[in-house]
């Protein structure tokens, strides 16, 4: 993750007005358009590279990050100028995570692993085969599902966690990524859910591969 305003090369959804960069538009308001079960699809969050793939486990990872440096290193963050704007970062990413599973329930048996797709070495275009602008997007952005995810779960559970300490002054938020934590958490780590969610999956295994439970 790159800290620019907004870091406006991989920032996806609706960009909020007041953070104009006017070489970004909005991009990805369509995706997860299709889910019953997500009320506004999976919009928001950060995309990959210039390949516009979200994938939810190093966006996770990179969320936890951020929020360890904030607890860490407020202080220098406020001397920088900085510190209202990582957490807005933050909370960018954390909304968004929110999205990816049923975050009001309790217990849950499925999360949403990534948005878009792309093949190593494929001959048809994706947006793998030809990088382009978000705002320019025309290939299909169909959703990965994982009914088993220890990696991404745990991964997912420690960003929310983390960044509800962040958010501590929020605290209905903070609760609410408490809640969420716990409820991806017991997800991650329920018996027979072990297979990470990476395993046989041609548009996951070979960019962002767990090794083993």
């Amino acid at each position: 993750m790159n800290i620019l305003p907004w870091s406006p090369s991989l920032t996806a959804g609706q960009l909020p007005k007041d953070k104009g960069t006017k070489w970004r538009g909005n991009s990805g308001l369509s995706d997860g358009s299709d889910l019953t079960d997500v009320k506004s699809g999976l919009i928001g969050g950060y995309y990959d590279t210039g390949d516009n793939i979200k994938f939810h486990f190093p966006m996770a990872f990179s969320m936890t990050l951020l929020s360890w440096s904030v607890i860490e290193y407020s202080a220098k963050y406020k001397v920088v100028g900085e510190y209202d704007h990582v957490r807005e970062l933050i909370k960018w990413g954390t909304d968004y995570l929110l999205l990816t599973f049923n975050s009001s329930a309790s217990t849950i048996d499925k999360v949403y692993s990534q948005v878009s797709i792309a093949k190593i070495n494929g001959t048809e275009s994706d947006y793998h085969y030809c990088w382009n602008w978000p705002e320019d997007m025309a290939y299909p952005r169909p959703v990965q599902m994982a009914s088993s995810a220890p990696d991404l779960g745990v991964e997912m559970a420690a960003a929310l966690a983390v960044a509800s300490i962040v958010f501590r002054d929020n605290t209905a938020y903070s609760k609410k990524l408490v809640n969420a934590t716990a409820t991806v958490y017991k997800f991650a780590r329920s018996s027979g859910r072990h297979t990470p969610y990476s395993c046989g999956n041609q548009f996951i295994e070979y960019y962002y591969n767990s090794t083993s439970y």
